[in-house]
């Protein structure tokens, strides 16, 4: 563990007299100051600390825990890099961050999280100011590291865009969130479209069998249907399928739904539908005290079609996170393409806008930028030649 005191650094204001601190993060213990400042950064956050801290948080995420960041690192190849902010007042904020390195201590990225593992951002009994998140940016912005990343939760989002400082790139990122306040009948009837509520009966008429849990069996077969979907896809474009699932085991490796599944345990739900003995849709949600997350989903398009089971699956995974108490239900992003928003509404998901912010020595997602234009145009290519 490594702690940096910067009270040596700071000019100290005059501070109002008040009790000593009872808890980590505990707001009613928060000594009033007038200009409170930070006085201690710890890396990695003793777990201890930050379980009590995401006890006090009720708008932490799953993907703001520390077992979500343990698998995160386990696929990644990445390490423990959280940080534990402690102000003079009180107030404590743990920021989780993976590091990855290609070698070299200059070729180090921190972000919080890595693509494709959800928003990360603070975690804390109150919720940061600007001035709170100012210091966090200039602390991790003297690191001098290749990358910093920070995808802030949706809900705390706003304290991060006024403080960021002028030269973090900011990207853009859309979910579709579920409100479920008012319990599952109340959604259904109100929330849900009535061509979604006629679908997902549609599909309990279809003799359709559901089962969920987070055995290694419902792995297999989330897995196999997700090589599957691969497969149809890349046949559709006509891209060589070879290629295809080379390319969907790197993004998305079994080994990344074995660790969830392992270290979340009750909290990461496989649900799989199945049609005459067979599994034709497949989908993972997560929960996190009142927080529920459609993490992944995948299917026969075919044979999911006809059935509408995506439906089925959805509308169980809803009626799961309403009986657990969550007031909403994040459908994640849907990357720009118009049916799979089309989807999430008719389920009364509302869109909802959050910046990620990144601090980079050197131009990384220009690079990635121009990197994946080359990947559009690599594929076209292939169509054309498999055309011909």
């Amino acid at each position: 563990m490594h702690q940096t005191s910067i009270r040596a650094a700071v000019a100290r204001p005059p501070q109002m007299a008040a009790a000593p601190s009872s808890g980590w993060g505990d707001d009613s213990a928060v000594k009033p100051q007038l200009s409170p400042t930070l006085e201690l950064v710890t890396t990695p956050v003793p777990r201890s600390v930050w379980r009590e801290l995401l006890e006090r948080d009720e708008q932490a995420l799953i993907s703001q825990t520390p077992d979500w960041l343990d698998a995160a690192c386990a696929v990644t190849g990445g390490d423990d890099a959280s940080r534990l902010y402690q102000w003079s007042d009180g107030r404590s904020f743990v920021l989780p961050l993976v590091r990855r390195s290609a070698g070299r201590d200059s070729l180090v990225r921190l972000e919080s999280m890595p693509s494709m593992w959800g928003p990360g951002g603070v975690v804390s009994a109150v919720a940061p100011l600007e001035r709170d998140t100012k210091a966090i940016f200039e602390d991790l912005a003297n690191l001098r590291l290749l990358r910093v990343g920070i995808r802030p939760a949706h809900s705390g989002d706003g304290a991060w865009g006024d403080a960021a400082p002028a030269g973090a790139i900011r990207n853009t990122h859309r979910r579709q969130v579920l409100d479920l306040r008012g319990g599952f009948s109340h959604t259904l009837a109100t929330r849900f479209s009535a061509s979604t509520r006629r679908n997902a009966r549609k599909a309990e008429s279809e003799h359709l069998t559901v089962e969920s849990g987070s055995s290694t069996a419902l792995i297999d077969a989330f897995y196999e249907l997700y090589e599957r979907w691969t497969e149809q896809g890349a046949r559709d474009r006509g891209i060589p399928v070879w290629l295809a699932m080379r390319l969907a085991r790197r993004r998305e490796p079994r080994s990344k739904y074995e660790e969830v599944a392992d270290r979340m345990g009750g909290a990461c739900r496989i649900w799989v539908a199945r049609y005459q003995g067979q599994a034709i849709a497949a989908a993972i949600s997560l929960i996190h005290r009142s927080h529920a997350v459609y993490w992944r989903g995948t299917s026969d398009r075919d044979a999911a079609g006809k059935t509408r089971a995506n439906v089925l699956l959805q509308k169980l995974m809803i009626e799961e996170a309403c009986a657990a108490g969550c007031v909403d239900f994040d459908m994640g992003e849907s990357g720009g393409v118009t049916s799979l928003i089309e989807y999430k509404r008719r389920f009364g998901a509302e869109e909802v806008v959050y910046d990620e912010y990144r601090l980079e020595r050197f131009p990384l997602t220009a690079l990635e930028s121009r990197a994946s234009t080359m990947t559009g145009a690599v594929e076209r290519t292939l169509q054309r030649i498999a055309a011909r």
